[in-house]
């Protein structure tokens, strides 16, 4: 989500790939110019029925 990556705080849990450390996280996000590693809180479930992550801090 480029054009989001400053301004947007929640995500939905098909745009987010769980990984175990802040490094691998880092590792993966570096390949790839689409792919944005942060630290995320959730998932939690929205109003709509849908599970989405708040975003905590880009790394």
């Amino acid at each position: 989500m480029p054009k989001f990556k400053n301004s947007r705080n929640r995500f939905p849990a098909s745009c987010i790939t769980v990984y175990a450390t802040p490094q691998e996280a880092l590792d993966a996000a570096r390949d790839d110019a689409k792919r944005f590693a942060a630290i995320v809180q959730g998932p939690s479930k929205s109003s709509e029925g849908q599970y989405i992550f708040y975003l905590r801090q880009w790394l």
